[in-house]
């Protein structure tokens, strides 16, 4: 009931999401990591985190277009962007930033791990690229401790991702978990939890366009 209300909230007196389209003439980017032959991390189970990122996408474009957003994923099926076998992964991410850059802002979907198999939780990475990196990422991390209530974790810097660091349009790299705790790893595979996950990162969207 709670997130329906602030919902309606939004509607009437938010940003009329309806009309985005017209004032701004732009799109939210959504970006699932990994793809084709990357599968990126893989649970013990053997779930691959390029299938799951790409099941969150599709959560998170439809809510955000259900909230009238213009919305664009860099892969929308179980593939990569390269064209090339040699040096293919970085023929990929080129073409992801490539398409990337430019849009209204960007959410780049992942899945962590770690060799200590207690580690979890949700964290959100920026770049120093745009200076309103910090501020997406803030809150769309505040967003997730709130909605999740299973992390305690804070938005963090990092200058080490190329697709961070080769687009100018405002976004960040979202982790949602990690593969590498099983506990997690059964919550990330769950619709409900993906749901909440998907909440949390379009309100902190929300949140940053109603103030910015």
């Amino acid at each position: 009931m709670k997130k329906i209300f602030e919902i309606v909230i939004l509607l009437c007196f938010g940003v009329s999401f309806l009309s985005i389209e017209k004032e701004i003439n732009n799109a939210i980017y959504i970006d699932p990591g990994h793809g084709g032959i990357d599968g990126g991390c893989e649970g013990i189970d053997g779930t691959k985190e390029k299938d799951l990122n790409l099941q969150i996408a599709y959560r998170l474009r439809d809510i955000l277009e259900s909230f009238g957003f213009v919305v664009k994923l860099t892969r929308s099926g179980d593939y990569d962007l390269a064209i090339n076998d040699s040096n293919r992964k970085r023929e990929d991410i080129e073409k992801r930033c490539s398409l990337i850059d430019g849009s209204l802002l960007y959410i780049s979907i992942h899945i962590n791990e770690y060799p200590d198999k207690s580690v979890r939780g949700a964290q959100v990475f920026y770049s120093t690229k745009n200076e309103k990196n910090k501020i997406l990422a803030n809150l769309i991390q505040e967003r997730l401790c709130k909605e999740l209530k299973n992390t305690n974790r804070t938005e963090l810097e990092v200058n080490s991702k190329f697709l961070l660091n080769n687009i100018s349009s405002v976004g960040c790299l979202v982790e949602v978990g990690f593969m590498s705790n099983c506990i997690e790893l059964s919550l990330l595979k769950s619709e409900e939890y993906q749901e909440k996950i998907c909440y949390s990162i379009t309100m902190g969207i929300v949140d940053y366009l109603n103030n910015n």
